[in-house]
C-alpha cells in the first residue's frame, strides 16, 4: 500500500520560489523572441494596406457605373419570361407565340413588349403564316402586333420572306409592311419595296419597284 506521506507529495507543488523565478523569466524572453518575429511582419501588412488602398479608391473612382435608376412605377410593370401567349381571331382560331420576354410598357398598359417572338398564324384549310422578329409589340385593345427588327415571314406554301418590319392585323389576318422585302420560293426569288399579304386568302402582293428570278424548273411540269 501507498503510504499517506508518499501519497500527498504528488499533489504538492514541489516549484521552489527560485525555479518559479525562472520559469517566469523564460516565459518572458520567450514572449520578447515571439514579438520581435511577428511585429515586423504585422508592420509590414499595414504598410502595404495604407499603400494599396488609396489604389483601389483610385481605381473605383475610374469605374463608370451604367446603372439606370429605375423609373417611378417600374416595379409595377408585368414582366413574364420564357412564356407562350394565344391570340383569337374573328373566326376564333386560335394563334400562339412564344417569345423569352413580356414587359408591359407602362403599368396597367395593354401595349406589350416582346422580345424574340415567334410563332405561327393558324388559316383555313390547314394554311398557316410563320413571324419572326426580334423585337414586337402587341396591341391586346386592337389585336395587333407590331414586329420591329430582323423580321422573317414564312408561308406555309413555301414562301420564305426577310424584312425589317411587319404589321399584322389579327382580327383581320392581313398583314404589311412598307420595308424592302426579300423572297425566296420555289418558284424562284424576288425583291420588292413593300408587301402585303392575307393569311385567309393566301394572297401575297409584292408592291412598288419589284424584280423576280424565276427557276426555270418552276415551269416545267412532272414528266410520266
Amino acid at each position: 500500500m501507498l503510504e499517506k506521506n508518499r501519497l500527498d507529495t504528488y499533489f504538492e507543488d514541489t516549484t521552489s520560489p527560485k525555479n518559479k523565478k525562472l520559469s517566469d523569466v523564460a516565459k518572458h524572453t520567450k514572449f520578447v523572441r515571439l514579438s520581435k518575429l511577428f511585429l515586423p511582419i504585422i508592420a509590414a501588412a499595414i504598410v502595404g494596406m495604407l499603400l494599396i488602398i488609396p489604389a483601389l479608391k483610385e481605381a473605383a473612382d475610374e469605374i463608370d457605373l451604367n446603372f439606370a435608376k429605375p423609373k417611378y412605377g417600374d416595379f409595377e410593370k408585368l414582366h413574364v419570361e420564357n412564356t407562350t401567349f394565344y391570340i383569337t381571331d374573328e373566326d376564333n382560331k386560335v394563334s400562339n407565340f412564344y417569345t423569352i420576354g413580356i414587359d408591359e410598357t407602362f403599368p396597367g398598359s395593354k401595349l406589350i413588349k416582346l422580345t424574340n417572338p415567334q410563332g405561327t398564324v393558324n388559316t383555313k384549310n390547314d394554311k398557316w403564316v410563320s413571324l419572326k422578329s426580334t423585337v414586337g409589340f402587341y396591341n391586346q385593345n386592337t389585336n395587333f402586333l407590331d414586329l420591329k427588327e430582323n423580321t422573317e415571314v414564312v408561308f406555309s406554301d413555301g414562301m420564305e420572306v426577310k424584312t425589317e418590319k411587319v404589321a399584322f392585323d389579327f382580327s383581320k389576318s392581313f398583314g404589311h409592311t412598307d420595308t424592302p422585302v426579300i423572297g425566296h420560293g420555289v418558284f424562284g426569288d424576288i425583291n420588292s419595296e413593300s408587301m402585303e399579304f392575307d393569311a385567309k386568302t393566301k394572297v401575297i402582293i409584292f408592291k412598288g419597284k419589284t424584280s423576280i428570278k424565276i427557276n426555270e424548273n418552276s415551269f416545267k411540269g412532272n414528266k410520266k
